[in-house]
C-alpha cells in the first residue's frame, strides 16, 4: 500500500508541476522554455543543484517529522514539501529537456524521468529497495553527464558555444557600428 501511495504522491506534484511549468511558457518565462540546448557543464551545474535542493526537502522532512505531535502540523509539512518538490519539478523537465536535445533526441523522456526522480525521492522503502531505486538514478544521471552532445546544429538548434560565440560577434559588430557611427559625426 505504501508504493500505491507513493506513486499517486509523484503523479499528484509531477502533475502540479506540469502545470506551473506550463503556466510559466504562457507567461514567456524563459526558465520553463524547453526549445535549445545545454552541454554538458550547464546540465551537471542545473542537475545537481536541484538534486542538492532533494535532498535538502529530504533531511528537512526526516529532521521535522521527528518533532511534530500534531497531525495539522504533519499533513502541514507533507503539504509545503510536496509544494516545494512541484516547483522544482518543472526545472527538472527543463534542464534534462534541452540536456537531451543537445544529445539529439526527443525531450519526452524528459517529461517522464522526473517523474521518477520525484518517486524515488518520496518512496520510504527498504534500504534495498532503494539503494537499487538511487543506483537507477545515479546510472541515468552519470550517462547524460558523460555524453557528448552534437558538436553541430541539429533540430533543435546550435549548440551552446556556438550561440555564446555568435551572440559575442554581435555584441563586437554592434560596438563597432556605434564606434562607426560616432566617429563619422
Amino acid at each position: 500500500m505504501v508504493i500505491v501511495y507513493a506513486i499517486g504522491r509523484a503523479l499528484v506534484i509531477g502533475f502540479i508541476g506540469m502545470f506551473i511549468a506550463y503556466q510559466g511558457r504562457q507567461l514567456n518565462i524563459p526558465i520553463f522554455n524547453l526549445q535549445g540546448r545545454i552541454n554538458r557543464v550547464q546540465f551537471i551545474i542545473g542537475y545537481m543543484g536541484l538534486m542538492i535542493v532533494f535532498h535538502i526537502l529530504g533531511s528537512f522532512y526526516q529532521n521535522m517529522i521527528n518533532i511534530i505531535v500534531t497531525l495539522p502540523a504533519y499533513w502541514g509539512l507533507r503539504l509545503f514539501i510536496g509544494l516545494c518538490q512541484a516547483l522544482i519539478f518543472p526545472l527538472l523537465c527543463t534542464v534534462l529537456a534541452r540536456r537531451l536535445q543537445d544529445l539529439n533526441a526527443p525531450a519526452l523522456p524528459a517529461l517522464i524521468w522526473p517523474f521518477f526522480i520525484t518517486f524515488v525521492y518520496t518512496y520510504n522503502a527498504l534500504p534495498s529497495t532503494s539503494i537499487i531505486l538511487h543506483s537507477i538514478l545515479a546510472f541515468v544521471s552519470f550517462l547524460l553527464m558523460i555524453l557528448p552532445g552534437d558538436k553541430r546544429k541539429n533540430k533543435f538548434g546550435l549548440p551552446p558555444e556556438s550561440i555564446r560565440r555568435k551572440q559575442r560577434r554581435d555584441k563586437e559588430n554592434l560596438a563597432h557600428r556605434k564606434a562607426a557611427i560616432s566617429k563619422n559625426k
